[in-house]
């Protein structure tokens, strides 16, 4: 899931050479909103809410976890550059911690905080904290980002008793059919408004990859991990993503950074074995 996240950074801002923020966020979700419900009604599974508490419930998760989360996602990428979104979206584990210990669903204990803080320092130090300027004309992306990564915690805490005892892929197709018309009402005039016969056709070969890879395939996998661990040590893995992304530059390109990687490697692992143990001592 990480290594499909990790790619689709650079995959969006690539994407949004071709096409305006709100067109492609409404593009990416509705289709990926189609293939999920062609998905789980072909399995003979239902795609939709079967109730009205059910509608609420999925409802507020897609709110949170597709409608903000993608809207200020993309528009915060399109305002800010990749290196400032990829830093500030490692803060989702500690607003996972605190979405969890305020609505009291799990406990803050010291092998969590620590596991959180070695991932934490590890992917800044490989990141170079030291390059990250308050800059005025990237500030809106900044903070637009920020709100992505509060949503995007407050989803996997609260989404973890909705996706329990159900299968991940039609808890997806029923969160994804919501958000769809969310997206729709924010940028389908945008959408409507793009010429796609215009469009080359690597355009449509990253976007294939953005639906299928980092949308469906991810959030499917997502769900299914939320439904066997507890939502922090999920957010935890998140800090795999810049690891994964240095490390396959490095084997395509040979652009090895030099011993910063091999800190925030150990440091990473470290963060994730932790929160593993924890688990594990859990019962899963």
């Amino acid at each position: 899931m990480q290594i499909l996240f990790g790619i689709h950074y650079a995959v969006a801002k690539e994407l949004l050479r071709w096409m305006e923020p709100a067109a492609w966020a409404t593009l990416r979700i509705v289709v990926a909103a189609l293939v999920l419900q062609v998905f789980v009604l072909r399995r003979g599974g239902g795609g939709l809410p079967r109730s009205p508490r059910e509608w609420i419930h999925v409802a507020g998760l897609a709110l949170c976890g597709v409608v903000v989360n993608q809207v200020c996602f993309i528009e915060g990428l399109s305002r800010t550059i990749p290196a400032h979104s990829a830093l500030i979206m490692t803060t989702i584990p500690l607003w996972t911690v605190a979405f969890a210990t305020l609505l009291r669903r799990e406990r803050l204990t010291l092998r969590r905080a620590t596991a959180i803080g070695c991932g934490l320092v590890g992917v800044w130090s490989l990141l170079r904290v030291d390059r990250f300027h308050l800059e005025l004309d990237l500030l809106p992306g900044d903070l637009l980002t920020i709100v992505n990564a509060a949503a995007y915690g407050l989803f996997l805490v609260v989404s973890k008793r909705y996706v329990t005892g159900r299968d991940a892929s039609v808890a997806t197709a029923r969160i994804f059919a919501v958000g769809a018309v969310g997206i729709a009402l924010y940028g389908m005039d945008d959408l409507l408004a793009t010429d796609l016969t215009s469009l080359p056709g690597n355009f449509w070969v990253l976007a294939a990859y953005a639906i299928l890879g980092a949308t469906v395939i991810a959030h499917g996998l997502n769900l299914w991990a939320l439904r066997r661990t507890v939502s922090t040590l999920v957010a935890l893995f998140i800090y795999l993503q810049p690891i994964v992304a240095t490390a396959v530059d490095g084997l395509l390109l040979g652009r090895w950074p030099s011993w910063r990687f091999a800190v925030a490697a150990v440091l990473v692992f470290l963060g994730v074995g932790l929160g593993l143990s924890m688990s594990r001592r859990r019962g899963g």
